[in-house]
């Protein structure tokens, strides 16, 4: 389902309006098919994270959470496109923008855990695999990385 306006990538605050659009996104495609939720905890850790998200037709239609993890190193996590915005590049265009505003920020390297039926896309958009497959939430991940 195309948009009628464009796209737009934005940093998101948290414990605004928009983070709370944000974390509904993650909590429906990524949590709640596993019959899990966000705890309060975690979504505390969130507050020193940044938070990006891609709006159009004024709502969030995509996002993923950056948190350091080293001196130069940044983690990619909780990364979802709504399902019938998929196809659409907003994925890569999330990613992209996140890796320039790190390489702004002074990070080197971004490494996620991927999801094993995402690990295509992240290698299109220059990532590597640096390990084996493991699980996490019983789920199949790979760790990948890419330098920037």
């Amino acid at each position: 389902m195309p948009v009628s306006t464009p796209v737009v990538i934005e940093v998101v605050p948290f414990g605004g309006k928009r983070y709370e659009e944000v974390t509904e996104l993650r909590r429906a495609l990524l949590r709640r098919p596993l019959g899990l939720d966000f705890t309060a905890d975690e979504l505390a850790r969130e507050r020193s994270d940044t938070h990006v998200a891609a709006i159009a037709d004024g709502r969030v239609v995509g996002t993923l959470l950056l948190r350091s993890v080293g001196p130069r190193t940044v983690r990619l996590m909780r990364m979802a496109v709504a399902e019938v915005m998929q196809g659409q590049d907003i994925g890569s265009r999330l990613v992209g923008e996140a890796e320039a505003l790190m390489r702004g920020r002074g990070a080197r390297t971004i490494m996620m855990h991927a999801r094993a039926t995402a690990v295509g896309f992240y290698e299109r958009c220059g990532y590597r695999a640096v390990g084996g497959s493991f699980l996490e939430q019983g789920i199949p991940h790979i760790r990948m990385e890419k330098r920037l």
